[in-house]
C-alpha cells in the first residue's frame, strides 16, 4: 500500500502525457468522422419519432362524420317520443290550431233580461 501526492512529479508527468494522448486521439477520431456525414433517417430514433406523431396525430385519430356510415332506425321508441315531442313542441302548429278554433268557436253573449 502507497500514496500518491498530486503534486508530485511522476504524477504531474503521467497527467500530461495523458492529456496529450487523449487530445491527439481526439483530433484523429475527428479528422476521421469529417466527412462523414450521417442521415437521421431510419435511425431508431427516427422511426420511434415517426410512430409517435402518427399516434398522437389528431387529424388520423378522429374521423370526420361523413366518413362513417350511420343509419338511424326510424320507428325506434326514442325516435318516435322524439317526433311526437317535436309536433307537440311545433309553435306554429300550435298557433295555427289556435287560430283555427278561435274563428269556428262562437261564444253567445249574455242577453240582458
Amino acid at each position: 500500500n502507497w500514496t500518491c501526492l498530486p503534486d508530485q512529479g511522476s504524477v504531474v508527468h503521467a497527467r500530461k502525457s495523458y492529456e496529450i494522448q487523449s487530445d491527439l486521439a481526439y483530433k484523429s477520431d475527428l479528422q476521421w468522422l469529417k466527412g462523414i456525414g450521417w442521415s437521421p433517417s431510419g435511425s431508431l430514433d427516427d422511426e420511434k419519432n415517426k410512430r409517435a406523431s402518427v399516434i398522437i396525430s389528431d387529424k388520423k385519430y378522429r374521423q370526420h362524420p361523413d366518413t362513417v356510415k350511420f343509419t338511424s332506425v326510424t320507428d325506434s321508441l326514442e325516435m318516435t317520443l322524439a317526433k311526437s315531442n317535436a309536433e307537440i313542441m311545433n309553435k306554429r302548429l300550435y298557433t295555427e290550431a289556435w287560430n283555427k278554433d278561435k274563428a269556428t268557436i262562437h261564444i253567445i253573449p249574455r242577453s240582458e233580461e
